[in-house]
Formats: C-alpha cells, sequence, structure tokens
C-alpha cells in the first residue's frame, strides 16, 4: 500500500531505517517505520486515495527479493521483538509445508539455483498450459519464492 504524512512527523520519528536497505538489501523499512508510527499516531483509511502501481521484476530478482525478505524479518523481529511472533506466523513458520520442506530444504546447498533456474523456466513458457497446469507452476514459483525467504531467515539469524 501506500501511506501519506507531513513532513515533520516523518522526520520527527527519524524517517526510514536505512539499516534495512543496507547494500541495495530489499525490506521492512516501510513496516518499520509503520510500527514506530502507529505507536505515536493514530492512522485513517481513506478510500478515495487510490494509487496504481506496476512492479516488474525478472523471476530472478523476485526470487532475490523474498531472500532479502527473510534477512530484513530478522532484523525487524529483532529490532521489535513484541512483534516477532506475528510477523514470522504471517509468513507461514508453523505451516507443515513450511516447517518438514521449504525450511530445511533451504539450507541445502545449490537448491536455491536449481529451484530459480527450473521456477524461471517453466514460467516462461507456462502461460499457453491448460489451467491445472497453470496452478501447478504458481504452486511452484510460490514455493520456490518461500525457499528463498527461509534461506535468508537462516543466513540472518546465523549472524548474531
Amino acid at each position: 500500500g501506500h501511506l501519506s504524512i507531513k513532513r515533520p512527523i516523518f522526520v520527527k520519528l527519524g524517517g526510514f531505517d536505512l539499516r534495512f536497505t543496507r547494500s541495495g538489501a530489499f525490506g521492512n523499512e516501510d513496516l518499520d517505520f509503520g510500527i514506530r508510527l502507529l505507536e505515536s499516531y493514530s492512522v485513517v483509511f481513506n478510500p478515495d486515495a487510490i494509487t496504481h502501481q506496476r512492479y516488474s521484476v525478472s523471476p530472478q530478482s523476485y526470487f532475490k527479493q523474498w531472500e532479502d525478505a527473510g534477512r530484513a524479518d530478522v532484523a525487524l523481529a529483532r529490532k521489535h521483538p513484541s512483534r516477532a511472533d506475528e510477523l514470522f506466523e504471517c509468513r507461514g513458520v508453523r505451516r507443515l509445508r513450511h516447517r518438514l520442506v521449504l525450511r530445511p530444504l533451504s539450507r541445502v546447498p545449490g537448491m536455491r539455483p536449481l529451484l530459480s533456474n527450473f521456477a524461471s523456466m517453466i514460467a516462461q513458457y507456462g502461460d499457453g498450459l491448460p489451467r491445472p497446469f497453470q496452478r501447478a507452476i504458481r504452486e511452484l514459483i510460490r514455493n520456490t519464492r518461500d525457499n528463498f525467504y527461509w534461506a535468508g531467515v537462516h543466513s540472518a539469524a546465523k549472524r548474531q
């Protein structure tokens, strides 16, 4: 989503924490700011404020962003420990598929490039396939994305 606030409030709250995007990493400077904003101010939804965003990235960039998101979630959880459970619950930490397959698989050396290349290749040719195949491709991409996410979480958790 998008948010509009007055500049003095943005400055008073310290703006975005640039540690989240150090070295071009992707993720959570906005969530961190939102947490700090909600601790001090009320936020009102305006249904008339409509935005449109075209978000186009390559599959490899998409997967890399999810690995960055895993690292960023660990950093956010360390900065706001009271929100950690909620954060990782949203990412499926307790789902059986994540616990038994995706998280362990994310630690296997060489697995991410293999999955990324395979999912990217399949996605490229999947548009013309029958609907059941398209669902399977979406599931493959979702699982690949989640694998990258948990690899990011694992790598950030190791660096304390």
